[in-house]
């Protein structure tokens, strides 16, 4: 049927085919601060290496200076040697790809691919490079800004912080720009922005009532306070930590392996954020959490801090890199990446290879943190693909009760092997003596009979004289069909006798063994080595009975091999290990009469009187030939041993994290090799920006200075640690932080919309005790963060940078899925656990992800497998971005393959006919109200309400269910 537009709000339509036409556009391209980060860690460090000292100086080889000094993209008298966006379009390209043999660069040799590739996406990327950033060769260097001269390296100034300082704040800004705050928007507005806010969840519709009816002052604080006592709280901002910590479930770039415990660090940001752990103490936790343990902690003390070490863990890494150097130094530089993003806003990395290039940071202040983090043990070994460290989370009793089980066990096991070891060479010293009692009974008459698998009377099997078996060692085996598989021989014997089955089984494939129909138990239940004939050995014997009997050997599944059964009468004259040696003896003059030609005779003869009884002398005898007391002795080990199993230990919980290693202060990598150190090594410890402002400790800690590093961190004193804190707690808000680019204060970062209440808000958290929900609290109650939605921008505010209206906001990948869940109240809210199936350092690939990663669980979104490499195509769709990086904000999109999974996937639909259900008894007026105030919150506006009456005259519900959870109404927040 046709679908008329569908009217969701006062000004705004949406259908099906509305949703398409709206999210047709492109997704914005990498911002500039990210582009500009990149060239200057990955692409400059290229150029410097491998051509700077020929197109480099002042007077580079044909005029072409790859130094980038000169401004704009590098280019030679002929023309741009780079057409940013197009590399087969660049003359640099062709070079380096050596596709052009006039012209191959550099000319000693090509550049390694992996140069070769970076190079080539830099390029079709847009060939990014900061603007500005050249210099006329003959002009003085830029003069590089000084920390008293940027406003985030200066101390905050001290303001007052009362109940209004945030609107107080905001309304000066607002004033001097003409503008002024929008009225209040309406209550269900309010809680449904607080609620998904602080939750990342819809309020129900029981929260919605009960508010709308309490008309206390306090109401608000009270919402506010529930809210952020649930436990949805911690799961919503673990959320945006996470982001930051760059959280994945796998390693991702060449070995795609499992992080599969990396949960427990996950579930512990959560319980941190739900305990309002102090900020201060979330650093130190996670930069040195192995160090500062106490001795009366306890054993959730423990497990808390190593796990959340998992901070500095859980980074990509190039595990099957060969140079275990570079391996190392990578490790420390995304370690360095990740820290001081995170806690400082600052690109330190960028100092990796020279002085950054705009803050006041040295390649001395990056190496003395690399000798923190070099100093610490992020790998549990080195191997050919390198596996990383992991802490035993297990408590003091169950790390002391593993150490006695281990012991016990260790020496059960050695007493089990001693005495087998002891009853075995004493069975073998009997056997000799057997050998020689079983030679004489030969030579006066005692013979083996060795019967066939030809002569089996009945078999499902197969007759092998030809792949397994041969014409000398046919053997009967299964087919490949299922069901049970059997032999059977009619034996005849004339006085009681001993009889064995010669077999061969790569595996263990034990068969019942039936003696004219009654199970007399199971044979040739141990593995042989093989299934050729050369493997062949022989089951414990059985007996039989004089008179005529029907032997049959069955399994479900398939056959061991089996070759032979070979029959022994019993003599009183001989022991067990005459008889099997009898038995022997009996096969080897079978295999040697089978012989052909003249020496046939003489080769028997030689068998039966040497090689036999050499082998026989040299075989240990089975168990049943070992004495009565020598096998129970035996016996009673392996039954100790047994009885220790079944009390074994479980596997001690483990959690990805550091610990400190012997501790090493690192010289200057030239352009960041480690192939490559400058003369003397710079004392670890952290960069050198706020000397004058906080002690730096010891330069060389006893330790890795971790430990040290994050009480540096955690100063009250600092300039960046509180900024950085707040403004992240800002953008959770708002949308975007006073200084939008939340990882980066430096020259290349944003300045602040309203320094003063970013420093108003930083001492607000310093003075909480680093209370990160008393920050929330006095956010979400604030006028400023209560006002309505601005749906028109003033010109004086086009992107709401001032608030002159609350920022409308899309709802990110998490709250999306979980609001639909939530809506028909089909959301599983159990806290904590993994969903991926696949064990620790397991491979991970892109069928198993999907397999195994559980996507279709209930859960909230929280929990569904972060998988580097094999994203989960929602989480793609609705700009997740990627786990790979440490990152500031999600950049929002609107595409049409969000369209397309609101129209068309069975998530979508599945939702909608669950809705479809709500209120299905009530009349279609009642239960358009009911659809709207638990999908939306609010019943429909008159508009809305005369377009769905419309549309339901035409459609049914779970198609206009559908239509409504794709809308605006639904899908943004107001």
């Amino acid at each position: 049927m046709t679908t008329r537009p569908f009217a969701l709000r006062p000004g705004t339509t949406m259908t099906f085919i509305a949703i398409v036409v709206v999210l047709c556009g492109f997704a914005p391209a990498q911002s500039d601060g990210a582009a500009v980060e990149h060239f200057e860690r990955h692409i400059r460090p290229l150029f410097a290496t491998h051509c700077a000292d020929c197109h480099g100086g002042d007077a580079p080889d044909a005029d072409l200076d790859l130094t980038f000094r000169r401004g704009g993209l590098p280019s030679t008298p002929a023309g741009p040697v780079i057409v940013a966006g197009d590399p087969t379009a660049s003359r640099l390209i062709k070079a380096i790809t050596y596709d052009d043999s006039d012209l191959r660069m550099p000319p000693a040799g090509k550049l390694p691919d992996e140069a070769v590739a970076a190079l080539t996406a830099w390029v079709r990327a847009g060939a990014a490079i900061p603007r500005g950033d050249g210099i006329p060769a003959s002009a003085p260097a830029p003069k590089k800004i000084t920390k008293g001269e940027h406003w985030a390296f200066k101390p905050r100034i001290a303001t007052a912080t009362d109940s209004d300082f945030i609107d107080r704040a905001i309304d000066a800004g607002l004033a001097e720009r003409g503008l002024s705050r929008r009225e209040a928007a309406d209550r269900r507005t309010w809680l449904r922005r607080v609620t998904f806010d602080l939750t990342g969840l819809p309020p129900t519709i029981q929260e919605i009532r009960a508010y709308l009816a309490d008309t206390a002052d306090d109401a608000d604080a009270r919402v506010v306070e529930r809210l952020l006592g649930s436990s949805a709280y911690g799961e919503r901002f673990a959320r945006k930590w996470l982001d930051v910590a760059r959280y994945a479930d796998s390693n991702g770039v060449d070995e795609n392996l499992a992080f599969a415990d990396a949960w427990r660090y996950r579930d512990w940001v959560v319980a941190a954020m739900n305990a309002d752990l102090p900020y201060d103490r979330f650093i130190a936790m996670q930069l040195a959490g192995d160090l500062i343990g106490t001795p009366d902690e306890s054993d959730r003390e423990r497990r808390d801090r190593l796990t959340a070490t998992g901070f500095l863990a859980l980074g990509p890494k190039m595990l099957a890199e060969q140079d275990k150097e570079k391996l190392r130094m990578d490790t420390v530089d995304e370690q360095i990446d990740v820290v001081t993003k995170a806690f400082l806003g600052v690109t330190v990395s960028c100092a990796r290879c020279h002085d950054h290039k705009f803050d006041p940071v040295t390649a001395e202040d990056y190496y003395a943190l690399a000798g923190v983090f070099r100093s610490t043990r992020s790998f549990a070994n080195l191997d050919f693909v390198s596996r990383w460290h992991s802490h035993d989370l297990s408590s003091k009793e169950e790390r002391a009760f593993r150490e006695l089980w281990e012991k016990d066990h260790a020496e059960s096991k050695k007493r089990l092997a001693d005495d087998t070891k002891a009853v075995r060479a004493a069975a073998l010293r009997g056997r000799t003596r057997a050998v020689a009692s079983a030679r004489i009974s030969l030579a006066n008459g005692a013979r083996g009979t060795r019967i066939v698998p030809a002569s089996a009377a009945t078999t499902n099997g197969i007759l092998d004289a030809a792949k397994w078996g041969s014409a000398l060692h046919p053997v009967v085996r299964s087919d490949r069909g299922k069901g049970r598989h059997f032999a059977e021989w009619n034996v005849s014997v004339e006085r009681p006798s001993l009889v064995w089955i010669r077999y061969a089984a790569q595996e263990a494939r034990p068969v019942d063994l039936l003696v004219d129909g009654v199970k007399l138990g199971t044979r040739a239940d141990v593995a042989t080595g093989g299934w050729h004939p050369k493997h062949l050995g022989l089951s414990e014997p059985f007996t039989l009975e004089p008179g005529s009997h029907v032997v049959r050997l069955d399994r479900d599944g398939h056959l061991p091999h089996l070759a032979d059964l070979v029959i022994v009468p019993v003599s009183p004259r001989m022991d067990a290990a005459a008889h099997e040696a009898t038995a022997l003896a009996a096969l080897t003059r079978s295999d040697a009469t089978r012989a052909v030609g003249p020496d046939a005779p003489r080769l028997a003869a030689w068998i039966v009187e040497g090689r036999t009884w050499v082998a026989a002398a040299r075989r240990p005898p089975t168990r049943s030939a070992w004495p009565t007391d020598q096998r129970t002795l035996v016996e009673a080990r392996e039954s100790a041993v047994a009885a220790l199993e079944t009390s074994k230990p479980k596997p001690a919980d483990m959690a990805p994290g550091v610990a400190d290693q012997d501790p090493q202060d690192v010289a200057v990598h030239v352009r960041g090799s480690h192939l490559s150190l400058g003369p003397t090594k710079v004392p670890r410890g952290p960069i050198g920006l706020f000397d004058d402002v906080i002690p730096r400790g010891p330069d060389s800690p006893k330790g890795s200075g971790r430990k040290e590093l994050a009480a540096w961190f955690a100063d009250p004193r600092h300039p960046l640690t509180a900024r950085v804190a707040a403004n992240r707690a800002w953008a959770a808000f708002f949308g975007t932080g006073l200084v939008r680019t939340t990882s980066n204060f430096g020259l290349r970062g944003e300045a602040p919309t309203h320094p003063e209440l970013l420093d108003a808000l930083a001492d607000r958290l310093v003075r909480s005790g680093w209370s990160m929900k008393a920050l929330h609290r006095v956010i979400v109650l604030s006028r400023t963060y209560r006002q309505a939605t601005a749906l028109v921008r003033p010109e004086a505010d086009p992107d709401l940078r001032y608030l002159s209206g609350f920022p409308r906001r899309r709802l990110d990948a998490e709250q999306l899925r979980d609001a639909l869940l939530a809506a028909t109240g089909d959301i599983d809210r159990t806290l904590g656990g993994s969903l991926l199936d696949v064990a620790e350092g397991d491979y991970v690939t892109n069928d198993q992800s999907q397999d195994k990663g559980r996507y279709e669980t209930p859960r909230r979104t929280l929990y569904l497998p972060v998988i580097r490499n094999a994203l989960f195509d929602y989480l793609g769709t609705f700009d997740f971005g990627d786990p790979s990086m440490s990152q500031e904000t999600r950049t929002t999109t609107i595409v049409p393959a969000q369209a397309l999974w609101l129209m068309n996937s069975p998530f979508m639909a599945s939702r909608a006919a669950a809705a479809a259900k709500i209120a299905a008894d009530q009349p279609d007026a009642a239960r358009l109200d009911a659809v709207w105030e638990r999908l939306v919150g609010r019943p429909p506006s008159d508009a809305e309400r005369h377009l769905s009456n419309a549309y339901l005259r035409r459609g049914d519900w779970a198609r206009y269910v559908r239509v409504v959870l794709a809308s605006d109404a639904f899908i943004f927040l107001d």
